[in-house]
């Protein structure tokens, strides 16, 4: 049994350096691998930031569309208004053309032919006062 105790001894002081040199080559590895999350863990940071400062960003963009969209609808609710309220002005100046036309017509003609002549002659203008309005402003508008 000596002899196979001896044995026993000189495979162990055989394998302790192996064992140790193995150890140190799985230590090596593992500090590769650490290193490598490590520059990962770093890059995925950088990844966050980034999209953070686009998200910062895009959110700044979207609250200046919401502005412009917001005063555009103001604008086109006071131009609607406007142009509402010189409808209704146009409309009176049309009236107003029509009787002064039977009025100028009755004193130049004489009468209620004159009158009536005047009238029709009145309302014709301010037709074509309207339509011409109309058109012009249709061309402004782009329409």
């Amino acid at each position: 049994m000596s002899h196979e105790g001896a044995h026993d001894d000189d495979v162990r002081q055989k394998s302790a350096p192996q064992n140790a040199e193995q150890q140190l080559q799985e230590d090596i590895e593992a500090a590769k691998t650490l290193k490598a999350l490590e520059k990962e863990i770093e890059e995925l940071s950088e990844i966050t930031q980034l999209l953070g400062t686009m998200s910062q960003e895009q959110q700044e963009t979207i609250d200046l569309i919401e502005k412009v969209t917001e005063k555009t609808d103001i604008d086109t609710h006071e131009t609607t208004m406007e142009l509402e309220d010189l409808s209704r002005k146009n409309k009176k100046q049309a009236v107003k053309g029509a009787i002064l036309g039977g009025v100028i017509g009755g004193i130049v003609c004489g009468g209620p032919v004159g009158v009536a002549v005047g009238v029709k002659i009145g309302a014709a203008s301010a037709a074509a006062g309207l339509c011409g309005g109309a058109v012009i402003g249709r061309k402004t508008a782009g329409v």
